[in-house]
C-alpha cells in the first residue's frame, strides 16, 4: 500500500475523495469499489439510525456554519479541535441509505483522528441519530453469519481488543487487553470465554479459498467494532455486500425491537424487557449496590432510587428526548427495564448499551414473552 507524505498529494487526494463523495448518491458505492486508498487514509463507515432525513438532523449544524451541504446525502465538516493550538478539521463525508427503513451508513475517506472528529460529532446529534451499538453476541453472532454468507472466503482475526476483569487489592478493576492472532473465530471464542473478556472490536481477514486451498494475500481486511464502526482494506463492494450488510441487519432488527415501548405508543399496556444474565448475579447484595452506583452515573439523566438493598428499584429519565423508565433488579439473575409513558427505542438502545458498559452484558427479551 502505498503512502501519502507530500500535503500537496494528500490534498489532491482528498479533493477527489470530496468528488465521490458528492456524486449521484446512487454511483458512490461504485467510485468507492474502484479507488485505492494510500496510507495514512483509511475508508470508515459508521451506521446510523433516524426517523428523519439526514439534511433535517444537519440542518441546525449548517446553519451554525459546522456542515456544509452538497447534496442531500453529501457533506463537508468545517468545526475547529483541541486548544493551544486548535486545528481546523474539513472534512468530507457521506451518509447514504442503508437499504433498511430508517437505516444509514456514515461514509469517510480520512486518518484515524478526523475520523474521531467526525464521529464524534455524529454522536452530538443524538437523538435525532442514533449511534447503533453491539452487544458482544451480536458482534460475534454478525462475523458468524459473515462466515456462513460466504462460503468461499476464509475468514482468519487477525486482531482483538477487549477489557476483562482483573483482581487488585483495592477489588476488581476493568483492563483493555490488545491481542494479534492468526486464528479462526471459534478458536478466538474459546480463548475469549476462558478469560471472561468482553471484545470491544475484531479484525479480521478474508482469503480467497478455491477446494482445501487459500490464498495467502487477503481479498479484504475489515475491521468491526461495538459502536458500529467499519475499517475498511480491500474490496470495498465486498465488504458493503457481507459486512456493512450485516451490521445494518443487526442494528435494524434491534431498534425494531426497542421500538413502540412506551405506555403511549400501547395504549397505555406495558412492554418491558428484561436483561437476563448467566450467573446469578444479584445473591451479592454488593453487587445491588454496584448496579445502583452504576445507574446514578447515567450521563444526561435524572434519577430516584426507591430501594437499594436487599433488592434494586430505580426511576429514571433521559434528559434528551423525556424518554423514562422503572429499573427493577430482584430475582437474582435479570434486570426488568419498564417503560414508562415515553420511551423511544433510541432511549432504549442508550441505556442498554450503557448497562452493558459500565455493569454487565447479558441478553435482552420481551419480558411479556411466555
Amino acid at each position: 500500500m502505498t503512502r501519502l507524505t507530500d500535503a500537496r498529494e494528500r490534498h489532491k487526494f482528498e479533493v477527489f475523495v470530496e468528488e465521490i463523495l458528492a456524486s449521484a448518491s446512487d454511483a458512490v458505492r461504485g467510485h468507492l469499489a474502484e479507488l485505492s486508498v494510500p496510507d495514512p487514509f483509511r475508508l470508515r463507515l459508521k451506521v446510523l439510525y433516524s426517523r428523519e432525513t439526514i439534511s433535517a438532523v444537519l440542518d441546525n449544524q449548517q446553519e451554525l456554519g459546522n456542515v456544509h451541504e452538497r447534496k442531500p446525502h453529501a457533506f463537508r465538516l468545517d468545526v475547529s479541535v483541541g486548544r493551544t493550538p486548535s486545528r481546523r478539521v474539513r472534512l468530507p463525508f457521506a451518509i447514504l441509505d442503508a437499504g433498511r427503513p430508517n437505516m444509514f451508513v456514515a461514509i469517510a475517506v480520512c486518518a484515524g483522528e478526523d475520523w474521531q472528529v467526525l464521529v464524534r460529532f455524529l454522536d452530538a446529534r443524538y437523538p435525532q441519530l442514533v449511534p447503533v451499538y453491539l452487544s458482544q453476541r451480536e458482534l460475534i453472532g454478525s462475523i458468524k453469519t459473515l462466515r456462513h454468507s460466504t462460503p468461499g472466503l476464509d475468514l482468519r482475526v487477525r486482531e482483538m481488543s477487549a477489557t476483562e476483569k482483573i483482581e487488585t487489592e483495592t477489588g476488581k478493576r476493568k483492563r483493555s487487553v490488545r491481542e494479534w492472532t492468526d486464528e479462526d473465530l471459534d478458536n478466538l471464542l474459546i480463548h475469549v470465554e476462558d478469560r471472561r473478556q468482553i471484545i470491544n472490536s475484531l479484525r479480521f481477514d478474508f482469503h480467497r479459498r478455491i477446494n482445501d486451498k487459500v490464498d495467502v494475500i487477503p481479498t479484504l481486511s475489515c475491521k468491526v467494532t461495538r459502536k458500529a464502526i467499519v475499517e475498511i482494506s480491500g474490496k470495498f463492494a465486498v465488504a458493503w455486500e457481507t459486512v456493512i450488510a450485516d451490521v445494518v441487519a443487526a442494528g435494524a432488527e434491534k431498534l425494531k425491537f426497542f421500538s413502540k415501548r412506551g405506555l403511549r405508543d400501547r395504549n397505555y399496556s406495558a412492554s418491558p424487557l428484561a436483561i437476563h444474565f448467566k450467573k446469578q448475579v444479584f445473591d451479592d447484595l454488593a453487587e445491588v449496590r454496584r448496579f445502583v452506583d452504576v445507574m446514578r452515573k447515567y450521563p444526561h439523566s435524572a434519577y430516584a432510587v426507591e430501594h437499594g438493598n436487599p433488592y434494586a428499584h430505580l426511576q429514571l429519565s433521559d434528559r434528551y428526548d423525556g424518554s423514562s423508565f422503572e429499573l427493577w433488579a430482584v430475582t437474582s439473575d435479570e434486570i426488568l427495564v419498564l417503560p414508562r409513558l415515553r420511551a423511544t427505542e433510541g432511549a432504549v438502545e442508550r441505556l442498554i448499551h450503557y448497562i452493558y458498559d459500565e455493569f454487565r452484558e447479558g441478553e435482552v427479551t420481551d419480558a411479556g414473552a411466555a
